[in-house]
C-alpha cells in the first residue's frame, strides 16, 4: 500500500496516494461484491434444486397413485 507523502510544512495531501488507496479499496469491494453473489447465487441453486427434487417426488407420488386407482 502506498504511504501518504506531503511536502512539509502543507497540508495538502498526496493525490497520487489518496487516488491509490481509493483505487484499492474499489478493488476490495469489487471483490467482496463478486464473493457475496456468488454464495447467493449458490444458495438460489440450491433452493431451486430442492424444489425441483420435491416437485418431482410429489409428481411421482401422484402418477403412482393415479395408477393404483385405475388399476384397481
Amino acid at each position: 500500500m502506498a504511504t501518504t507523502a506531503t511536502k512539509p510544512g502543507t497540508v495538502i495531501p498526496d493525490l497520487d496516494a489518496a487516488t491509490e488507496r481509493a483505487r484499492e479499496v474499489n478493488d476490495r469491494v469489487a471483490e467482496t461484491g463478486r464473493k457475496v453473489t456468488s454464495v447467493y447465487l449458490d444458495g438460489v441453486e440450491k433452493y431451486v434444486s430442492g424444489l425441483t427434487q420435491l416437485t418431482d417426488e410429489v409428481t411421482k407420488a401422484s402418477l403412482s397413485a393415479a395408477r393404483e386407482l385405475i388399476a384397481s
